[in-house]
């Protein structure tokens, strides 16, 4: 039988639980760091009851008295500006006057050295990506050279004395004592890498630097010789010049080195006279503004016979008439000209002399075969070339430049004859005016809407002909990437490419290299803006951004490195009560987390909204409604508060029953 005292029972119990939950203090605790490094942040939080809070309280925050902004939130995000002690100040009210709790916290702000990567690579090609520390772009390294990296540490032997090296892509690296301030890192073939710099110092203010690098790939150096050489060996006689034409790639200056007589050359198309029988040997080193080189030779073997040779070989003007007449040469004799010269007389196996009527530019070549009057016969015929003014030679050199850049621009270099350079406005001519070669420093201020004119007039006085040429010339602004520098394994960030004069938007296709140098992600389309996905496991990435319209900037593309870290391990489980009686407090812990990490809670307690705490515990008064669960994940210390998978705990009510005796 049911006893009929049941309903009065349970009255009573529910009376006496309501005044128990009113008769509770209520209790507010900080929860966050103690010891802070001066000028990073971190986050505060407040708990009422446990996390449990019963009512809509007002919260009002301050430090060191001074009272915070927004006001009436449970969090907070604080970063204190220099080295010293901080009192947090949290006060709970249930009304604008009624306080129902307060708590203080004290943080101590230590002293943080930041490090910063200083590279002794002096490239020209880095002035820019490197001038600033807040460019994240990196730094372009020739294949195969050694680069030392170091940091300045103003205290060694103590706070951050010690160093930490890690370094991604390179053949080798030796990390230097007596305090690991510097790193020796050889670099191998194109691709990416990284450098790391880290300090564990006894103060716990751990700096931390990173250096993304790309090692560029080399130019190539290529040229072709007339006479042609036969194989790797040009085969010429006493008094035969060789005309050399560079063909090479991807790079900004020449050296030419002639070992006969250690004759050197900074013309892009050299020529040289060889007087001597011997084998000797050109070498040509074409360099980029990031100094690297590449290096190529070609043999000349110059033969103890005596070429023919033609007088009155000079510069001439389109359409003059010239008489050549061979010297130290007998017949019979094997005349050529090529189709932009007419000849008017000679020019047949019994005569010493060709008469030519000269058309277009730049150059015409005469071919002679001829016996030699008195010793040994040279068995190749000779080719000399003849230089032709044309009205119409243009002038070579960029025509994108960047802010502060210096150019070289040139023309044809004929002989005899004078150039005057002259410029519309936009920078300066800083050397070369009067030969066929000129610099260039272009003006700061970059406008892609205005064309500055560099022209050259060029004369021969003595032969009454000339020509002239301009290049127009735009001076774009660079473009830098923005995004974050440091992102969680697994998370997207987002970046921006801008150009560095005015700001603007400039649409780009982007490639995310993860850090094994595999290509991770690309953007589906040109944009100025993306989203992208860090993926591949922690390490150093490297995102590289190309304009989709290269008219837009000088910059041909922009690099940004991302240092991700891993994600922190799911913690094991949750110790506590998963049965449990409503109305009762029962305390739950993780299982299988790592010290220091902050450990994040989220209850689930009947209807409405869960609520989240910090704490290495937490105590849970559970209700009678469902759903009731409890959730924890580990958040990383590190200032990005990674945070891992969660452990899952279900929470499932105890009924009562009362049973009427006899």
């Amino acid at each position: 039988m049911k006893s009929r005292f049941f309903p009065i029972l349970f009255f009573s119990l529910a009376t006496i639980f309501i005044s128990e939950i009113r008769a509770q203090n209520t209790t507010v605790e900080i929860v966050g760091p103690t010891v802070m490094c001066a000028g990073q942040c971190d986050t505060f939080y407040v708990l009422v009851n446990n996390g449990q809070p019963q009512l809509n309280y007002f919260v009002t925050w301050s430090i060191n008295g001074v009272t915070q902004s927004p006001t009436n939130d449970y969090k907070i995000i604080y970063c204190p500006p220099q080295a010293g002690t901080y009192v947090l100040t949290v006060t709970v009210s249930s009304n604008s006057t009624n306080v129902a709790g307060s708590d203080t916290h004290i943080v101590t702000a230590v002293p943080f050295l930041p490090l910063d990567i200083v590279s002794s690579n002096p490239a020209p090609c880095n002035a820019d990506s490197l001038a600033s520390s807040d460019d994240n772009a990196c730094e372009k390294v020739c294949p195969n050279t050694t680069v030392t990296y170091s940091v300045n540490n103003s205290n060694p032997g103590s706070g951050q004395n010690f160093l930490g090296w890690q370094v991604s892509g390179a053949l080798s690296y030796t990390v230097n004592p007596p305090f690991n301030n510097s790193v020796t890192v050889s670099w191998g073939g194109p691709g990416v890498g990284s450098v790391v710099v880290f300090s564990d110092g006894t103060s716990g203010c751990s700096g931390e630097d990173v250096l993304c690098v790309t090692v560029i790939a080399e130019p190539v150096a290529k040229f072709s010789a007339d006479p042609a050489p036969s194989g790797n060996t040009v085969q010429v006689c006493k008094g035969q010049t060789v005309y050399f034409d560079n063909q090479s790639t991807g790079a900004d200056s020449y050296e030419w080195f002639f070992s006969d007589n250690l004759g050197t050359s900074y013309e892009i198309d050299p020529q040289h006279l060889y007087t001597t029988a011997g084998n000797y040997t050109v070498r040509l080193i074409a360099r980029s503004d990031c100094l690297c080189a590449d290096t190529t030779i070609l043999n000349v073997e110059v033969i103890d016979a005596i070429a023919p040779t033609l007088d009155c070989v000079g510069t001439i003007c389109p359409g003059e008439t010239v008489t050549y007449t061979a010297g130290n040469a007998c017949p019979p004799f094997n005349w050529s000209v090529t189709a932009n010269g007419t000849v008017l007389g000679g020019g047949t196996a019994n005569t010493d002399s060709i008469t030519i009527q000269w058309n277009a530019g730049p150059e015409g070549i005469i071919t002679l075969g001829a016996l030699p009057c008195s010793g040994n016969a040279c068995p190749n015929p000779t080719g000399i070339h003849v230089p032709v003014i044309a009205d119409n030679a243009e002038i070579r050199g960029a025509e994108q430049v960047c802010p502060g850049a210096v150019e070289v621009y040139s023309i044809e270099p004929y002989g005899g004859t004078g150039f005057v350079w002259s410029l519309s406005g936009g920078g300066t001519i800083t050397g070369g005016q009067g030969t066929n070669r000129v610099s260039v420093k272009w003006g700061d201020v970059p406008n892609a809407g205005t064309t500055h004119w560099l022209s050259v007039q060029y004369d021969n006085c003595y032969l009454g002909c000339g020509g002239q040429d301009s290049i127009g010339v735009k001076i774009l602004s660079p473009f830098v990437v923005s995004g974050p520098v440091e992102l969680c394994e697994g998370a997207s960030g987002s970046f921006s490419a801008k150009l560095t004069y005015n700001f603007q938007n400039i649409a780009c296709n982007w490639t995310l290299f993860a850090p094994d140098g595999s290509v991770s992600w690309t953007s589906p389309a040109a944009a100025a803006s993306v989203s992208a996905p860090f993926a591949a496991g922690p390490g150093i990435y490297r995102l590289l951004a190309e304009p989709d319209n290269p008219a837009l900037s000088c910059s041909a593309n922009a690099d940004w490195a991302i240092s991700v870290t891993g994600v922190p391990a799911q913690p094991t489980g949750i110790i506590g009560e998963k049965r449990v009686c409503p109305g009762t407090t029962y305390t739950y812990a993780a299982s299988g987390v790592t010290p220091g990490n902050k450990l994040r809670w989220t209850v689930q307690n009947g209807p409405g909204a869960p609520a989240v705490s910090f704490g290495d515990k937490i105590n849970v008064s559970w209700g009678s409604g469902n759903p009731r669960w409890i959730s924890v994940a580990q958040v990383s210390n590190n200032g990005l508060n990674c945070t891992s998978d969660t452990a899952l705990l279900n929470i499932q009510g105890i009924g009562i029953f009362f049973i009427d005796g006899q």
